[in-house]
């Protein structure tokens, strides 16, 4: 998995396409600031998220072939910036892709004799080196590709955008970009997510499907929804990945998801690679 992963990310992050132009009918009585307002009471009881998950990446290698991997385990979101997507088979973890406040990580754990983890600072990331992370999405964007991350409170009053399908659009930065989110506008849940890097390139997108109710402990009344089913593209080359979530609850996450030098240790990690570091980029193989 993580040779098909890499190539996926490599290939995404170094090339895009250009942002569509989507005109549709609006639709009377739908605003920025409905959508907004609604959008951001509903992820404001997602700040914290565990959810059982499996996910399933459809790529093409160097010969042409199109490939098919799939993992089983648990995301844990602690917003805005705690990640912890865990994967492997056998109730074994193999794969961890995650973050904290302060850097980001990949964790491949696949050859016992040989673990490795990559790990960059936040505010040092470029393309390049989140295209040597083998999960096609950097961390904090996959927060965005779930549709959970709140919108400023400036776009109540910015206008709306509407596709073919009558969905309306709001668009936010991000830390390398901006997105574009298109909402039901009956609802006002996210159903597909853009994101863009700073030239307008489309670099992600995802399509959430099959809402539900997400138990937030301790509080019977609260029942926001979320898209437990994420379909992610990367239009660069077509690598599909699949996202399901099952069982998502907000719930208390232990910090030690999120403690990079203690999974280090816990892990038994052989070679440790600073991305941030001169040279680094040319001495990994993807």
């Amino acid at each position: 998995m993580r040779i098909l992963l890499a190539i996926a990310l490599a290939a995404a992050l170094l090339g895009g396409c250009a942002a569509e132009k989507r005109t549709g009918k609006p639709i009377e009585g739908v605003t920025a600031a409905a959508i907004v307002e609604a959008h951001n009471a509903r992820v404001s009881m997602l700040d914290r998220l565990w959810a059982r998950t499996s996910v399933q990446v459809t790529s093409t290698n160097n010969r042409g072939d199109r490939l098919r991997e799939q993992g089983e385990g648990h995301l844990q979101i602690v917003q805005p910036s705690s990640i912890a997507l865990t994967l492997g088979k056998m109730g074994k973890t193999k794969l961890y892709l995650g973050s904290n406040e302060r850097v980001y990580w990949w964790l491949d754990l696949i050859d016992a004799d040989e673990k490795v983890a990559l790990i960059g600072r936040h505010d040092l990331v470029t393309l390049e080196k989140a295209a040597m992370l083998g999960v096609p999405v950097y961390p904090r964007d996959l927060v965005h590709l779930l549709g959970i991350t709140p919108l400023p409170a400036d776009r109540a009053s910015a206008g709306l955008e509407w596709d073919s399908q009558s969905r309306a659009g709001v668009r936010a930065p991000t830390d390398s970009g901006w997105r574009r989110v298109w909402f039901d506008p009956f609802t006002f849940e996210p159903r597909r997510v853009e994101m863009f890097d700073s030239r307008g390139n489309l670099v992600l997108e995802s399509e959430l499907d099959r809402y539900d109710y997400v138990t937030v402990v301790g509080d019977a009344h609260s029942k926001p929804r979320i898209a437990e089913r994420a379909d992610i593209t990367i239009p660069a080359d077509q690598t599909a990945i699949k996202l399901s979530l099952y069982a998502p609850e907000n719930r208390a996450i232990r910090p030690t998801a999120f403690d990079i030098d203690r999974l280090i240790k816990g892990y038994r990690i052989d070679l440790v690679y600073d991305l941030d570091a001169p040279d680094t980029l040319s001495t990994i193989e993807p």
